[in-house]
């Protein structure tokens, strides 16, 4: 089973991945628009699954109390 502090290492790498990809169109080194919406796309996704990570390793923390 995987457990809190595994999640949390996960939740790092993605928010990892956020940044780079947030320095990267804050640089406008978007070539196209339709590279700019991709990325736009990806930090979508990425916010997502960090917010449903954080919340399950939240969830298994209050579950070992």
């Amino acid at each position: 089973m995987i457990d809190s502090e595994t999640l949390r290492y996960v939740v790092s790498k993605y928010e990892g991945e956020q940044a780079r990809i947030t320095s990267f169109l804050a640089e406008g080194n978007a070539k196209t628009y339709e590279q700019y919406r991709e990325l736009c796309g990806q930090l979508r996704g990425l916010d997502i699954a960090t917010t449903v990570i954080s919340d399950l390793a939240k969830s298994l923390e209050d579950n070992d109390d």
